[in-house]
């Protein structure tokens, strides 16, 4: 059976995102495989703590991508700053590979900025990294190629407010709950999750919520810290401070990330839009480049204003609209900011400004393997439609099974338990018995 089929059979999906279909992304051409190993989000640190434990599995798959996709360079796009990485992956290096060392900024994990970085190539607004020869993959998709078997298991850090912040594998369908538990438990009062990152991830009060395959992170904070309230900042609120507030300085488009590669997204006249009664379409056309980093909002803006959210709800509203009325742009079209290399937001910066610099900024790998004896396994863990359910009430399983078909764009779901199907609805709980 061909890699590509074997990739699909065993749902690998970007771990670090979306969870957009393995097997699609790498079935192409390209001359150049980009490792996202940046990990550029405060307090995360599951990319490399696998590349230190895992050197030679996720070098040997990056080989097999390569050679799949034609490729002749593998580039590697890590933190200048872990050199124990470097020293961990350096002896089992292939030909056609090498590092690029990065600064310790935000975002340097955007899979755009990273292209550029690596090969001086810009990608235009719209397009994929595929457009300029490229794919990206994330460390821990990398890890399940190796590891020739159904993803049953996910890695992710756990940090902010935890007795002992690390990294932690864990079984898919596992609750947040037994990883905070693992981690030594909370250490704040009337605790609140940020699942996923500080500066993209979604705030949650459930505990009980299952890991899934693209979680990545999982931090504690206690409800009153100012990180939460500005993530759940009504649209009411943030629509009127843009009309009453607004001083137009444009800091959060001069250091916006897209904006700097070239692309059309000017966050200060989308909250220049907010003063006009009805929205003039060409103003915040740009709007649907918003890749939703957050830095607008949480770094550049001093008036503590919302430009994201201001974006992205103009991009939404792009969206639907009329492909006609809608921007498009050719392979090759644009470039980068003569500025983009000495506009970068320092991640001390950014944690301080955050005030989250009181938070230990390291996830050391914790032995084992997260879960217990009951799993609820979501039936959506990737982009495209949910998977269709392969199991009924009763029926036993073995970790590994396949328990939902993927329906169009989407990807296998396996049972990462052995035990009995109790319920079958959104998702699949497996129970051992």
């Amino acid at each position: 059976m061909s890699l590509v089929k074997n990739i699909e059979n065993w749902g690998v999906v970007g771990a670090g995102g979306a969870g957009f279909p393995a097997h699609v992304k790498y079935n192409a051409k390209a001359d150049t495989v980009i490792v996202n190993a940046a990990e550029c989000e405060p307090l995360l640190h599951k990319d490399k703590e696998i590349l230190k434990a895992y050197p030679k599995e996720v070098i040997q798959a990056l080989r097999q991508i390569m050679d799949l996709s034609g490729a002749t360079r593998g580039i590697f796009g890590i933190k200048a700053k872990y050199k124990s990485v470097f020293e961990a992956l350096e002896p089992h290096l292939l030909e056609g590979m090498e590092f690029l060392k990065m600064g310790n900024y935000y975002p340097a994990g955007d899979e755009l900025v990273l292209v550029w970085e690596a090969t001086g190539r810009t990608v235009a607004p719209g397009n994929i990294p595929l457009s300029v020869g490229c794919i990206v993959t994330n460390v821990e998709t990398l890890l399940n190629v190796a590891r020739s078997r159904p993803v049953i298991t996910s890695w992710l850090s756990v940090g902010g407010a935890v007795v002992e912040p690390c990294s932690l594998e864990v079984k898919v369908g596992a609750t947040v709950r037994e990883c905070i538990d693992a981690a030594g438990g909370v250490t704040c009062e009337d605790p609140v999750l940020l699942l996923g990152g500080v500066m993209m991830g979604s705030v949650s009060e459930n505990f009980e919520t299952p890991v899934t395959k693209t979680m990545g992170g999982i931090l504690v904070f206690p409800r009153n810290h100012d990180l939460i309230r500005r993530h759940v900042r009504p649209r009411k609120e943030y629509d009127k401070i843009a009309k009453a507030s607004c001083d137009q300085c444009n800091f959060c488009t001069e250091l916006c990330p897209r904006y700097l590669l070239g692309h059309p997204i000017e966050p200060h006249k989308n909250m220049r839009s907010m003063g006009f009664w009805t929205t003039p379409l060409d103003l915040v056309k740009g709007a649907e480049f918003c890749c939703e980093c957050n830095l607008c909002s949480f770094y550049a803006c001093p008036e503590d204003l919302d430009p994201k959210n201001i974006s992205t709800n103009f991009k939404r509203m792009m969206q639907v609209k009329d492909k006609a009325e809608r921007m498009k742009f050719e392979p090759g079209s644009v470039k980068a900011h003569p500025m983009a290399p000495f506009r970068k937001a320092p991640i001390p910066k950014l944690m301080k400004k955050l005030n989250i610099d009181q938070y230990r900024n390291e996830a050391p790998l914790k032995a084992g393997i997260v879960g217990g004896e009951l799993v609820t396994i979501p039936l959506n863990q990737h982009v495209g439609a949910p998977a269709v359910a392969l199991v009924k009430v009763g029926q036993k399983v073995e970790a590994g099974d396949p328990i939902g078909r993927p329906e169009g764009l989407g990807a296998w779901i396996h049972a990462s338990i052995s035990g009995v199907v109790t319920s079958v609805g959104d998702a699949v709980i497996v129970e051992e018995r």
